[in-house]
């Protein structure tokens, strides 16, 4: 936890877990699992001396992340390998004053009343197939890579002003 100039908290705390697994089917052919769920949770961002409490941000970044990942090797010549893996996570910034509260500066400069909330999700999406072929002409030895991948990602994101002054919503789309 920090304090800021002025004397307000900024306190973050930090959730992660996670869990890997590798295995060996057959001496030729092993893989990976994986899976890690974290969030970083901030209570208080942007606390400053010009921003009374009700102004700053709670925030969270939960994410889920899983992969699969598995290798082959047919023979001494050609090595394959396949992955799968998935990012789903978030950010919030939920104001400390609600929504139901105008954001005003006093006199001084210090702002009250309220802010912002942000709401952000997305989702990656990759697989890949990759191979390598090992070979040799009399003293010359050679590689031959090949392989392809798909990724998708969509995001969506909104913004709401307190008393619905305004609301910027990007919607859900792919990039």
């Amino acid at each position: 936890q920090n304090i800021v100039i002025g004397g307000q908290l900024d306190r973050t705390q930090l959730e992660d877990y996670n869990a890997k697994l590798n295995f060996q089917i057959t001496p030729s052919w092993s893989g990976v699992t994986h899976f890690w769920t974290n969030d970083k949770l901030k209570f208080g961002r942007g606390a400053g001396p010009n921003r009374s409490p009700e102004v700053t941000h709670d925030q969270t970044t939960p994410s889920d992340i899983y992969k699969v990942e598995t290798s082959f090797a047919p023979t001494a010549d050609l090595f394959l390998t396949a992955l799968y893996s998935k990012n789903d996570g978030g950010f919030t910034l939920a104001p400390k004053g609600g929504l139901n509260t105008q954001r005003y500066d006093d006199a001084d400069g210090v702002r009250h009343g309220s802010n912002y909330d942000f709401r952000q999700t997305g989702l990656v999406e990759q697989s890949r197939v990759d191979a390598n072929y090992f070979a040799s002409t009399g003293s010359l030895n050679h590689e031959l890579k090949f392989g392809g991948s798909y990724r998708t990602q969509e995001n969506s994101s909104i913004t709401v002003w307190p008393l619905n002054r305004f609301v910027f919503d990007l919607g859900e789309g792919d990039v």
